[in-house]
């Protein structure tokens, strides 16, 4: 039998011992605070079935844990009073349900004859109220272990359904709908932290778009909040006694009664799970069970697809800049130049996916050979962007037939007429005649290339000042003039080389890169450069490099 029929069948044992036409049970629910309470009138009928607040008569039981017995009301008074009994009950008794010394309810009874009740009736009461008390409590733990299994049998169906979902929108909406459909309850929420947020934000809930999503709550006020803060749960089974309550927005149902949980992975906390009630006492702790169990599964699936939606971002930035690094690397020369009587090489190496250094050679229309080496003023994606616009708009101001120094001047002034950015680009312009050697070059902010002459042995720097383009408008620059004789060769870099950094926090510098240079100056371009990038990664014991490398030799050989 479950508990209702006990209290039927109980209510019927009474009346075959004693005649009383008023009879009534109730059963302590003290988890909820309050007492089920069930009342038969004369014909056996139920007249009253609800949940109340702690009785007088449960209270008092529940400290005396012994039977009354009042033959006449008018000459005696019952120690608590009853609402459910007629007044005109001259006669009453109250017996405890007792198991053991844990009281779990309470018999009334009363007839309208005075003396109508005496010991021998209280004493055949009280012995079938304890059997009866044993019974209900043994159907109490059957319910409570059917209803448990039913709860983890739901819990599991739950956890199964969601682990399966990797959409983080989707999951949050499936979840609350399918707590709701499993578990009955009125209104379910779930509210995320932003990362490094002070806000709680309502993701998902079952009332519908109308809800108002995005609704926040500060860490800390009301119960949401409070939860979201401390990560610990709340059970309140009236909101209006609770000083932290707040109530939501408009068209979020009233609430009586709350349950929140906090959404954790570890020791963070990734949101809450919230279900109100519109009744006061409608939660207990079967249901802090569920849900707190329910709050654990819950978090390491949004988890989850917390980290694949991050996963697939980052597949998607990677591929992204997969395809700028080939867009980027289409735009430097397959290979250098072939020019006889002279040896040239270059090398290009990104920190990153994709670089801000850049080179290039072109073919002037005088018949001369052109080259020029750059570094954007950033790393990355910004400067790869940076990079192919200043690539295009250079190319296309030296190709024409302005003087090397107004050819770059012009493309300074179109760079910060086309740009936005806060990025700058240095640049070393270098032009030479393959058949006298003559050279000249303009430096727009760059490092000064290193000039190694065969009949010294010596290394020059070819200083000239200037400033890099796309910093300020209405730039002017100078053109300087040299001559490369037989076995001279001059050695372009990005800063990159110069500032690599070895562990005890040394740069590689000038001075070390001039004397590969020279050592190794009788060598073929490609070799010198072999050399250098060797150096480079020996110094800096292999560690990948904390910037962009370009490096172009032009040596001439006759």
């Amino acid at each position: 039998m479950d508990v209702e029929q006990l209290l039927t069948l109980g209510c019927t044992y009474a009346r075959r011992l004693v005649t009383a036409p008023i009879l009534a049970l109730e059963l302590l629910e003290p988890e909820a605070g309050q007492v089920r309470v069930r009342v038969w009138n004369e014909k056996g009928d139920l007249s009253l079935a609800a949940s109340q607040p702690i009785t007088p008569a449960s209270s008092w039981m529940n400290e005396h844990r012994r039977p009354v017995l009042v033959q006449d009301t008018h000459r005696e008074f019952l120690p608590f009073s009853v609402a459910y009994l007629d007044s005109s009950a001259r006669s009453t008794m109250a017996v405890p349900f007792l198991v053991g010394q844990k009281l779990i309810g309470v018999m009334l009874l009363g007839n309208a004859k005075p003396g109508a009740f005496g010991e021998d009736h209280l004493r055949a009461l009280s012995a079938m109220a304890n059997e009866l008390a044993v019974a209900i409590e043994n159907a109490r733990l059957y319910e409570r272990e059917w209803q448990r299994a039913v709860q983890l049998s739901a819990i599991s169906e739950v956890s199964r359904q969601v682990a399966k979902i990797l959409d983080l929108e989707q999951l949050l909406h499936r979840v609350v709908q399918l707590i709701k459909d499993s578990f009955g309850y009125d209104h379910v929420f779930i509210y995320t932290l932003d990362h490094g947020a002070q806000d709680a934000v309502l993701r998902a809930g079952t009332l519908g778009e109308e809800a108002g999503w995005c609704y926040r709550v500060r860490l800390g006020e009301g119960l949401i909040g409070w939860v979201a803060a401390h990560g610990e749960p709340l059970l309140v089974n009236d909101v209006s006694a609770d000083p932290r309550y707040r109530p939501g927005p408009e068209n979020l149902p009233t609430v009586h009664s709350e349950l929140v949980v906090p959404l954790k992975v570890e020791h963070r906390i990734l949101g809450v799970l919230d279900v109100e009630s519109t009744e006061i006492g409608a939660f207990d702790k079967d249901d802090l069970f569920v849900l707190q169990t329910l709050a654990d599964q819950i978090a390491i699936a949004v988890e989850d697809a917390r980290l694949y939606q991050v996963t697939l971002e980052r597949q998607r930035m990677e591929e992204e800049l997969r395809v700028a690094r080939e867009i980027q690397v289409s735009l430097l020369p397959e290979s250098p130049p072939i020019i006889s009587g002279w040896d040239i090489a270059a090398d290009w190496q990104p920190a990153r996916e994709v670089a801000g250094d850049f080179y290039d050679f072109v073919q002037l229309q005088d018949g001369r050979v052109g080259c020029f080496i750059a570094d954007v003023s950033d790393k990355g994606m910004p400067a790869a962007l940076f990079m192919a616009m200043a690539r295009s708009v250079i190319r296309a101001t030296i190709l024409g037939s302005r003087p090397p120094a107004n050819a770059l001047e012009r493309a300074n002034d179109l760079i910060i007429r086309d740009t936005r950015a806060d990025m700058f680009v240095t640049l070393f312009y270098f032009i030479f005649d393959a058949d006298t050697g003559i050279t000249s070059y303009v430096n727009a902010g760059h490092n000064p290339p290193m000039l190694y002459r065969q009949q010294t042995g010596k290394i020059e720097s070819l200083q000239s000042g200037g400033i890099a383009l796309g910093a300020i408008p209405n730039i002017s620059l100078t053109e300087k003039n040299d001559r490369l004789d037989p076995g001279d060769l001059i050695l372009l870099y990005t800063d990159g080389i110069i500032e690599a950094i070895n562990s005890a926090e040394e740069a590689f510098g000038e001075e070390r890169l001039g004397r590969i240079m020279a050592d190794h100056a009788g060598q073929p371009a490609s070799e010198l450069i072999d050399r250098i990038r060797a150096a480079v990664v020996d110094f800096t014991d292999g560690r990948p490099p904390n910037d962009d490398i370009a490096l172009i030799v032009i040596k001439r050989d006759a």
